[in-house]
């Protein structure tokens, strides 16, 4: 519903915007032919309300490319400049007809124009996946923890139980949905397999690629299978990644190191595809640690080890 709801309110937004764009063009090009046209005063009353409310729609739409923040303080002070400069061309055009048609032919095709390149703008925009993620792929993902099939028979080595999920869901938006997020890290990871929703990254780590895994149970594992943090990340060692307040977000696996700096790190993008790529190169965080165990696997117990691929 929300989805559908933002969706007709930003067709309904394009189409103010082209009709706004239209309706200042033809007024414009009509004063270019026909100046006399704004000594009718309910046809120059028209064009200034008309005028008024393009600039307006400007104003409100151009603010969206400014940071959040200062979208809003953008978007009064613009509107305020052009409610003072309308305002202003208005009373002096009262008494001076010729200042008039020329103000509002001028004006009327300068908002037309503005408006028009604004509507092309967003047309052209390619569409982002933060929506969808919103939308789509956050509920889907809480689906499959609160209605998934639950496989209870593993534990950590300290005997901790570990919840196993599986997601039989067919999810044909997410070939698209990874288009759009591979498109934000191009010629930076290597596709290692399509988007799928049969696992997740923590379900990479530990069940090598065969279930999903929640962030709390991935975090006990890291705290029950005998980790411990390292600075010099060998193939094998889990790479963590945390949000700013010390919760885990991601893990993957090291796939590669040259022993001088260079990291390849093999990772599950949730729902998504799974990818090689250097460490900082994710859509989770700047913050991450290393984890090295010396039981051998990363796997958890319980699982079939002859058919596991994630070492």
């Amino acid at each position: 519903m929300d989805q559908a709801l933002g969706q007709f309110n930003s067709w309904l937004t394009l189409a103010g915007i082209l009709g706004s764009a239209v309706v200042c063009l033809t007024l414009g090009v009509t004063g270019i032919i026909w100046p006399r046209m704004w000594s009718k005063s309910h046809v120059s009353s028209l064009g200034w309300v008309v005028v008024l409310v393009a600039l307006l729609l400007l104003a409100n739409e151009a603010s969206s490319a400014v940071p959040e923040h200062a979208g809003l303080l953008v978007m009064l002070g613009a509107q305020v400049t052009f409610l003072l400069t309308v305002a202003g061309l208005y009373q002096r055009g009262q008494n001076a007809p010729a200042f008039r048609s020329a103000a509002l032919t001028v004006l009327t095709l300068v908002a037309g124009v503005a408006n028009l390149t604004l509507l092309v703008a967003q047309l052209e925009e390619p569409p982002g996946p933060v929506d969808r993620k919103h939308y789509e792929l956050v509920p889907v993902k809480e689906r499959i923890f609160e209605n998934g099939r639950a496989v209870a028979e593993v534990s950590t080595d300290q005997g901790s139980p570990v919840n196993l999920y599986t997601c039989e869901e067919p999810m044909d938006w997410l070939a698209a949905e990874a288009a759009n997020v591979e498109a934000e890290f191009i010629n930076k990871v290597i596709r290692v397999e399509p988007a799928n929703s049969r696992y997740n990254c923590h379900g990479w780590t530990f069940t090598g690629g065969r279930y999903h895994i929640r962030g709390n149970d991935a975090w006990k594992i890291l705290q029950e299978n005998g980790y411990y943090e390292v600075t010099d990340p060998q193939p094998g060692d889990v790479i963590a990644y945390w949000t700013h307040d010390k919760t885990l977000t991601h893990t993957g696996i090291v796939k590669f190191t040259d022993g001088q700096g260079l990291v390849v790190i093999e990772s599950k993008w949730d729902l998504m595809g799974r990818y090689l790529h250097a460490p900082e190169v994710q859509p989770y965080s700047e913050l991450f640690t290393y984890f090295r165990t010396d039981r051998g696997s990363n796997l958890l117990k319980g699982l079939d080890n002859s058919s596991a691929s994630s070492d």
